[in-house]
């Protein structure tokens, strides 16, 4: 990135891309670090649509490396009704939610991502 402005533009692009794997695929990331987000350089493009022409940004940033990622299903209401098979401990210590490291909290959530966002964005 050139810019901060640029990198909280890729930040707040992968955390969208995180919000659209966990609403519209049920799959919940597990692994939010440095290494897995990508941060891209400013493109805008023109499309033509039936109304005119239409500028669209590219993203600036989006998330890489499903490998330790679950689908979880349609979104939970709450923890309690998250499958076990997401209760191990997953994912970059560095950047791990403070609940899942102390083992306070069995079940990786979509707000435990959020933090690992958090604390990628402070390191």
């Amino acid at each position: 990135f050139t810019s901060v402005k640029d990198l909280i533009k890729g930040m707040r692009d992968a955390i969208k891309c995180h919000k659209s794997l966990f609403e519209s695929a049920g799959i919940l990331h597990r692994d939010v670090s440095p290494g897995n987000i990508m941060l891209s350089k400013h493109r805008s493009r023109n499309i033509k649509s039936g109304s005119g022409i239409v500028s669209s940004e590219a993203p600036h940033g989006f998330l890489i490396d499903l490998d330790l990622a679950k689908y979880v299903g349609p979104i939970q209401a709450t923890a309690d009704s998250t499958p076990k098979s997401i209760r191990r401990r997953t994912g970059t210590m560095l950047f791990m939610a403070i609940e899942i490291l102390q083992g306070t909290c069995l079940r990786h959530s979509w707000r435990h991502d959020l933090e690992s966002f958090f604390y990628v964005f402070i390191w």
